[in-house]
């Protein structure tokens, strides 16, 4: 990846993705750290937290994208992501629901 390559944020999940998690794993895991080349955060994120990808960065197979690597990082880590689009805020968010 180039240095020009941008990178997400880790972010609080919204409502929608909260009512999917387990209050009682909340922020508590171990943060794993992402590679220094990964554009999006889904090692470092813990359950209840997202990152969002606003509509202006994405591109016509962004979600597509983004639903396939929340697949294959579910598989590896064994955890659970879900991907929501919110149109209100004109984003796609990637969370960890589990």
């Amino acid at each position: 990846m180039t240095e020009q390559t941008k990178k997400y944020a880790v972010i609080d999940a919204s409502p929608k993705a909260l009512a999917l998690c387990d209050a009682s794993t909340l922020k508590q895991d171990e943060r794993l750290e992402d590679k220094a080349n990964a554009k999006y955060p889904f090692n470092s994120l813990l359950v209840g937290e997202s990152f969002a990808v606003p509509f202006a960065d994405a591109s016509p197979g962004t979600l597509q994208s983004l639903r396939s690597s929340a697949t294959s990082y579910s598989k590896w880590l064994k955890r659970k992501y879900r991907v929501f689009v919110h149109n209100e805020f004109a984003c796609i968010e990637v969370a960890r629901v589990a």
